[in-house]
């Protein structure tokens, strides 16, 4: 029995252009949102992590009545690698400022917060600021 081309099975150049191009397509869709949330669940340390500077400095305002510059002292200290860097901008004795920076996608992502807990995102790297 010969073999003859209508009997061969195969996909055309034509018909493989098309998968290639309609997979194109959705990676364009999804990598973006991709990023978007992981740019997100990194915010989500900043968070946390201004949170528990404004509890260590809390603790440290009952023991010493005064807020301290200092993140060893009040007993702050991040396990692993952070994405965010931590500084205490301003401290005395009646208020401080605490801040977290990071770059995400050549973007400043910046987060503030105050004696009062007000969290502020100052720059935000997800919304593309």
């Amino acid at each position: 029995m010969a073999v003859t081309l209508k009997d061969r099975r195969g996909f055309t150049l034509i018909e493989l252009m098309i998968v290639v191009a309609i997979i194109s397509v959705l990676a364009s869709m999804a990598i973006p949102e991709y990023y978007n949330f992981m740019c997100k669940a990194r915010q989500s340390e900043a968070k946390e992590s201004l949170g528990m500077i404004a509890k260590c400095q809390e603790a440290y305002f009952l023991e010493y009545d005064t807020y301290s510059t200092n993140k060893n002292k009040i007993g702050f200290f991040m396990r692993g690698t952070p994405y965010y860097s931590y500084e205490i901008i301003s401290a005395d004795q009646t208020s401080f400022n605490a801040k977290a920076i990071a770059y995400y996608k050549e973007r400043l992502d910046e987060w503030v917060i105050d004696d009062m807990l007000n969290l502020n995102n100052q720059t935000n790297a997800c919304r593309g600021n």
